[in-house]
């Protein structure tokens, strides 16, 4: 169901391109995105990482101001089945599953042309972990060109740092401190 709607955002921009404005990094915006997400856990005793794909969809709200510059917000989720393993650490089996990522940022860019924005996000990053559900912090930036008055296509990197947690495995309590390194491509359309 969710794939569905998804899919009927573009075709209603391409049947009705009323909805689009003139200039793409104004106003609403959603998109779909892709990429490769690497998981590092930080583990008392040691620390494993796994890397994997992840896809998921972003939305939000460009304002331009003074001519070349572009504020706004953006809430995004991302889904991924990242498994790191914890075997190797004596005394202890298992996997720590990476679920999915929901965030909110503030997003600040230029315009190195009319139709190339470079910018940066920070903002608030909530993850689930193995069930349990973790609060944390992200920053990044990316490139985003427009490819016409009603799409884009951007590339951009993110870093995440999550609160810590505590697992028990075969009697051992580990405390697990996640973190995310994600380099996502997105295809964006404008209202």
């Amino acid at each position: 169901m969710f794939f569905r709607r998804l899919f009927l955002i573009p075709l209603t921009i391409l049947f009705f391109p009323g909805l689009a404005l003139a200039d793409p990094y104004q106003g609403f915006y959603l998109g779909g995105q892709a990429g490769y997400i690497r998981d590092k856990h930080d583990l008392a005793p040691g620390g494993e990482a796994e890397g994997g794909l992840g896809y998921g969809g972003y939305g939000g709200l460009n304002l331009r101001i003074l001519e070349r510059f572009v504020i706004g917000v953006e809430g995004d989720v991302l889904f991924t089945g990242n498994d790191v393993s914890i075997d190797g650490i004596p005394g202890v089996n298992g996997k720590i599953n990476s679920e999915r990522t929901i965030g909110a940022s503030a997003r600040g860019g230029i315009l190195l042309r009319d139709t190339l924005l470079a910018y940066a996000k920070l903002g608030y990053v909530n993850g689930k972990f193995s069930s349990a559900k973790l609060d944390g912090v992200r920053f990044g930036g990316g490139l985003e060109a427009a490819l016409s008055e009603r799409t884009s296509l951007r590339l951009e990197y993110l870093y995440s740092n999550f609160e810590g947690f505590n697992t028990s495995r075969l009697g051992n309590i580990l405390n697990v401190e996640p973190q995310r390194h994600q380099i996502l491509l997105g295809l964006g359309f404008h209202f």
